[in-house]
C-alpha cells in the first residue's frame, strides 16, 4: 500500500513538472512572437528611413544638375 501510495505521489508530481513545463514553452513561444513582430516592425522602419535618406541624395543632386544647367543656359 505505501508504494502505491509513493508511485501516485510520484506520478502526481511529474505531472505538475510536466504542466508547468508546457507552460513556460508557451510563455517562451509568445514572447518569441513578440519579438518577431517587434522585429518586423523595425525592420520595416529602417527600410524606410534608407529610402527616404536614398531620395533625398538623388533629390540632391538632381537639384545641383538642374542648378548648373540653369547656370550654363
Amino acid at each position: 500500500m505505501r508504494k502505491l501510495s509513493a508511485l501516485l505521489i510520484e506520478h502526481e508530481h511529474q505531472s505538475m513538472e510536466r504542466a508547468n513545463l508546457i507552460f513556460g514553452i508557451a510563455t517562451d513561444e509568445h514572447h518569441l512572437k513578440e519579438a518577431n513582430v517587434q522585429l518586423d516592425e523595425s525592420e520595416y522602419h529602417t527600410g524606410q528611413i534608407y529610402l527616404s535618406l536614398i531620395g533625398h541624395e538623388f533629390r540632391s543632386r538632381f537639384s545641383d544638375i538642374q542648378g548648373f544647367s540653369e547656370l550654363l543656359g
